[in-house]
């Protein structure tokens, strides 16, 4: 029987050499990286983290701001501390001499000097789907991560507001819609009515800039049914731009409108997914629901979501064309029609993937 030769007795070791340098090489190098990006600088920079930004999101924004040397220590640390669901958003002014760990601790803690909110047009007030927290753009998770108890959050959400934002509002109906999507800074130690106050007080500014509320009266609309219809024109169409009203909405806001003069049911497949959506239910077009729009005539209950200035703008001023149908295309495009017979043609053409997930 042959004799091993000496290399295939040496080449454990030879693993195990390799291994241990590979071992010692992350060693150095998270030594180094962990390190502050100068040591003897008195600077500080001021770096702005925002509500839903991840891990690595913040990490990039403290590298580009000179805060940290390595972006991806940082995630790495902040993931072997167990901090890495725990860095709340804020603006903080971070010393430059900061340690890995001194900015990680910074941001776990939260001590900025700012408290971040980023609320989007086009969210809800919960999303009780099981999806991944990275996903979710509902407010009550904006307002968690911006520091927020499940307690303070509901409490907030039932209490008494006041404001010329909720004119024609049902006593009945929740803050579904007015929760404002935009970036908001607030001193740290801020209670929450007074963040909802601020957020109610940019909505109905934004609303008094453009007129919205006598141009709604011209549309046979109260501001609460201008809000309604104009959450149903946010979710059915996307935008480059949440201020301007891009053509399309215009043209599904002239779609809607004409439905409501002629007692023609909305339709809209955004008010059953949203219906289904808050009961985590199954989407279904015949989802029993006062909201869903392919089963009851008239606008919902209520919004279904918070609209951008955008949509409100092009409900109380839309189109001047007499379609009475549309479809999402899967190429993106939205594609109108004047008659069931054209919207059919329009369905089979255009809206194959999109259309057999409803």
């Amino acid at each position: 029987m042959p004799r091993p030769s000496s290399y295939l007795k040496k080449w454990p070791l030879v693993v195990l050499g390799g291994i241990l340098a590979l071992a010692i090489g992350c060693m150095v190098w998270y030594q180094l990286a962990s390190r502050s990006p100068d040591a003897t600088s008195q600077s500080v920079v001021r770096v702005e983290i925002q509500a839903g930004m991840t891990p690595d999101d913040i990490a990039r924004e403290l590298k580009n701001k000179g805060a940290i040397t390595s972006p991806l220590a940082f995630v790495v640390h902040a993931k072997l501390r167990g901090l890495s669901g725990s860095l709340k958003a804020g603006a903080y002014d971070v010393p430059v001499k900061y340690s890995l760990e001194q900015v990680v601790s910074l941001l776990s803690e939260g001590l900025s000097q700012n408290m971040m909110i980023t609320l989007y047009p086009g969210a809800t007030l919960f999303d009780p789907r099981d999806i991944e927290a990275s996903k979710r753009t509902d407010a009550y998770t904006m307002l968690v991560r911006a520091g927020f108890s499940g307690d303070e959050i509901r409490a907030a959400f039932n209490g008494q507001h006041t404001s010329p934002l909720f004119s024609g509002k049902p006593a009945s109906a929740n803050l579904e819609g007015y929760l404002y999507g935009e970036t908001y800074s607030f001193g740290r130690g801020t209670s929450l009515p007074a963040v909802l106050d601020h957020v109610f007080e940019t909505f109905y500014g934004e609303i008094q800039k453009y007129n919205i509320e006598e141009q709604a009266k011209k549309q046979g609309l109260s501001l609460f049914q201008a809000i309604t219809l104009a959450s149903i024109v946010e979710r059915e169409v996307t935008c480059p731009n949440s201020t301007e009203p891009c053509e399309d909405r215009k043209k599904v806001a002239q779609v809607f409108l004409s439905r409501l003069k002629i007692d023609m049911p909305l339709g809209s497949d955004v008010t059953f997914i949203y219906a289904a959506d808050q009961k985590n239910q199954p989407r279904r077009v015949d989802f029993a629901s006062p909201y869903n729009t392919r089963i009851h005539k008239g606008l919902p209950p209520g919004p279904i979501a918070t609209p951008s200035i955008g949509s409100l703008r092009a409900v109380v001023d839309p189109s001047h064309t007499d379609y009475l149908y549309f479809v999402a295309g899967d190429d993106g495009k939205t594609y109108f029609s004047k008659t069931n017979e054209e919207h059919d043609r329009a369905v089979a053409q255009h809206c194959h993937k999109l259309c057999q997930e409803l």
